[in-house]
């Protein structure tokens, strides 16, 4: 079954006759139009309704670069000194001419899924573009309240997916498919807004990154020429948005973008119905090759299909696995022509084009070749100028040859962190977790908070103003964050007489919590945080020592201890704390975390076992479920929302746990880590893992190990983590790790007796990196592995210091 081409309304033969050549077009575009050519479609005229008569919309076109600005043809000056216009077809030598504007080429007339194009003129002034009027909300307005669901959703999905189909049977790749452009008008969807579409015959003499970002294929970020399988992998993306209101991954920050549309998985694809979700999943796969044909989708959307991916056109060049049009195949099938065929010269032989397309061919091939001449004068131009201006595909392929090379260097971490540099300044968007795997851990931290022994736990208030460590030094300490500092000031000491094992603080941090070895558990008010003043202790008996203290919403407080007991006090007279329940709740020592938004808490321990609580009612706390993660869990973290549970193993595993259900968790998978000389490689691990923590978006995930290691993790999907980057950040084993409120900074606390501030802001690491002697990539670096490429100053002048020699060496911080 193949997609059914887009039916015209019968519509009685114009009884007028066709305006003469030399007459200015009927449509006129709106007065006044805006100088940058990106507005709304907007409706030309309204007139009385007729009943053979439709209202238009006009826009101007985006015009391509080698028919912009170009002189319109003069009219002919007949002998008697009168001015009448060339008749049609005819060129005049002297005046060069633009290829056919892409609307007038092969824009399908399709007329319930597309809007029709009527009529076009690039050189008018101003230029403009002539379309059907739907009527009708955009796909984002309409879901800006509740997402599509059921038969809406699936006809959504079909309607897109059948003007792609017809778009490209057509031989036009869209290039801006998002929900913005397309309208769902009463007979259905509609894709609209042809300003950046392509013939696919078109020689591309530049290829730039165009289109939505959020809804580009990877391979747009790379520069590649447009094709179908790039409007396939955008049909994906606004069909997930019209089902959850969300883009397909995360947009913030913006130079994370990009990787994570070439890593990623789409988020929220559980939420969609079969068959729509095996056929987004098919739609964004990440190599075009593997994405099925718009036709494909349809036939998979309306009735049994086979559920092998269609093999590539045979005009796929497997070797450069770059899309090659077909040329061979008719660009305007029988229905879906705009105009009547023209009749065939009979004299001309049959491999003979017909005269239209043959000379939109040779106008192509003239221009072509002026623009590879006055490409090759303006390079020889800039060679000897000295100005070495690069194009934008020409900043893509340099930058990733030099992250390439940052991330293979495993000899020279200060080469790798100039590599780096200097190809986040050639393209952000692609070399943002490269810039961070190399420059963050190198970087000194932004700051140091010490204790005079290992660091227990470290926690920053959600005001971000205040941090407090614990350390078997004997003390807790407050220390203020609010003035930029390499060593931040002390507020407040909180004294015990033995290794301080954790500190916490209720939501608004006017009491904190410290367990110590000496069998106590001390309160403290810290209303004033600079003056901290004691509030309440409670002793433990023949129950060994606390490990943790957390806050609940009940006005109880959670105790843990060193032989798994798990006790709830109740602190509303913090003067006079009571023991409420007492429960055996493991056989080893455990931690504990409290489950945001709910009377639920989780404890893990090395017996082996995890577990969740339901706190309720704190006489009588309520086990609901058990976890039994891959190896016995040494530490464990909550995600913000409450429905991903982490735990930290001995074996160096971290496993992931879906609590949505409390009574029923689900696993989600193991990361696994693996210390080696890559700078980025995540494959495995030898060492214990120690910590994690999720960041507020719940999007990022932070893991820590014995070896002083911290890496993070993509949580777009929690059944697929990414690896996003790993930072040597200390120098011996990581005991806590937590995010600032606004997560663009991470706090490490370990054995070193340092609590540790460091920057994951590629731009604030780029212009750091600036300022230091390993910053700037030296001219001779640069030909090393970029010869045929111009040599581009890394930093800008304002930042840039005197670069170090070749292989000079640099103590990491």
């Amino acid at each position: 079954m193949t997609p059914p081409s887009c039916p015209r309304r019968h519509r009685p033969p114009a009884t007028d006759p066709a305006p003469p050549p030399h007459r200015p077009p009927r449509h006129r575009p709106a007065a006044n139009p805006p100088p940058n050519g990106r507005d709304q479609p907007r409706t030309v005229a309204r007139r009385r309704p007729h009943p053979h008569r439709r209202l238009h919309a006009a826009r101007p076109p985006r015009i391509r670069r080698d028919g912009h600005g170009l002189p319109r043809q003069r009219p002919h000056r007949r002998p008697g000194g009168r001015e009448s216009h060339p008749p049609r077809g005819h060129r005049q030598p002297d005046v060069p001419r633009p290829l056919p504007p892409r609307s007038h080429r092969r824009t399908p007339r399709a007329r319930f899924c597309t809007a029709a194009v009527r009529d076009a003129d690039p050189d008018g002034n101003p230029p403009y573009l002539v379309t059907d009027y739907v009527p009708g909300p955009t796909l984002s307005r309409a879901v800006r309240t509740t997402p599509l669901k059921g038969a809406e959703l699936e006809q959504v999905a079909v309607n897109i997916a059948t003007a792609l189909a017809v778009i490209h049977g057509a031989g036009v790749v869209h290039r801006d498919l998002k929900p913005s452009n397309v309208i769902l008008s009463p007979t259905g969807a509609r894709v609209i807004d042809f300003g950046i579409a392509t013939a696919r015959d078109m020689t591309m003499l530049t290829v730039e990154q165009i289109g939505t970002p959020e809804f580009m294929a990877p391979e747009a970020f790379d520069a590649a020429p447009p094709s179908p399988a790039m409007d396939v992998f955008a049909w994906g993306g606004v069909v997930l948005y019209a089902a959850t209101r969300t883009p397909p991954f995360p947009s913030e920050p913006a130079a994370l973008l990009p990787h994570r549309i070439r890593h990623e998985h789409p988020a929220h694809l559980h939420r969609l119905p079969e068959p729509l979700r095996s056929a987004v999943t098919a739609a964004m796969a990440k190599q075009p090759e593997n994405r099925p044909t718009a036709e494909h989708l349809y036939r998979q959307l309306t009735g049994p299909v086979s559920t092998t991916i269609p093999q590539p056109h045979p005009s796929h060049d497997a070797t450069s696995h770059r899309w090659v049009p077909d040329l061979t195949r008719p660009l305007n099938p029988p229905n879906l022509r705009a105009r009547p065929p023209t009749p065939p010269n009979p004299h001309a032989p049959a491999s003979t084009p017909p005269p239209r397309r043959r000379r939109t061919l040779i106008a192509g091939s003239v221009a072509a070749a002026v623009t590879i001449l006055a490409t090759a004068f303006a390079l020889d131009a800039e060679h000897h100028t000295g100005k070495h201006t690069l194009t934008a595909a020409q900043h893509a392929t340099a930058a990733r040859t030099l992250a390439t090379a940052a991330t293979a260097q495993d000899t020279d971490p200060a080469l790798a962190e100039r590599l780096a540099v200097a190809a986040w300044h050639l393209n952000p968007a692609t070399s943002a977790n490269t810039l961070l795997s190399t420059t963050a851990g190198r970087l000194p931290p932004l700051s140091t908070a010490g204790h005079a022994g290992p660091i227990t736990t470290a926690v920053i208030t959600a005001d971000g103003r205040t941090l407090a460590t614990s350390s078997t030094d004997q003390t807790a300490r407050l220390w203020d964050l609010t003035t930029p500092s390499d060593h931040p000031t002390i507020l407040a000491t909180l004294p015990h007489t033995a290794a301080v094992t954790a500190i916490s603080l209720n939501p608004p941090a006017t009491l904190a919590a410290t367990t110590s070895k000496d069998n106590t558990l001390h309160l403290w008010n810290t209303h004033d945080r600079a003056n901290p003043t004691p509030a309440g202790t409670y002793t433990l008996q023949n129950a060994g020592h606390p490990i943790a203290a957390i806050f609940t919403p009940t006005s109880t407080l959670t105790l843990t201890t060193s032989t798994g007991d798990l006790f709830t006090l109740d602190i509303t007279d913090p003067a006079h704390l009571t023991t409420l329940a007492t429960v055996h709740a493991h056989d080893d020592a455990a931690t504990a975390q409290p489950i945001p938004n709910s009377n639920i808490i989780a404890t893990a321990s090395t017996d082996g076992t995890a577990r969740l609580w339901d706190l309720t009612n704190p006489h009588t706390p309520q086990p609901l479920a058990r976890i039994t993660p891959t190896s016995n869990p040494t530490n464990l973290a909550v995600s913000p929302d409450g429905h991903t549970l982490a735990t930290a193993g001995v074996d160096g595993t971290i496993s992931l746990w879906n609590i949505s259900h409390p009574t029923t968790p689900e696993p989600l998978t193991t990361l696994t880590t693996r210390r080696t000389g890559s700078l980025t490689d995540l494959t495995g691990l030898t060492d214990a893992a120690t910590a994690a923590a999720f960041n507020q978006a719940g999007t990022l995930l932070a893991t820590t190990d014995a070896t002083g290691a911290l890496h993070l993790w993509t949580l777009t999907d929690p059944h697929n983590p990414h690896p996003l980057a790993t930072l040597n950040t200390h120098t011996a084993a990581i005991r806590d790790v937590t995010f600032t409120p606004d997560s663009s900074h991470i706090l490490t606390a370990g054995d070193d007796s340092t609590a540790r501030l460091w920057d994951l802001n590629p731009t604030s690491l780029y212009r750091r990196a600036c300022t230091t002697a390993n910053g700037q990539l030296t001219p001779a670096e640069w030909t090393r592995y970029l010869p045929h490429t111009p040599y581009q100053p890394p930093c800008p002048p304002t930042l840039s210091v005197t670069s170090p020699s070749v292989g000079e060496p640099s103590t990491p911080s």
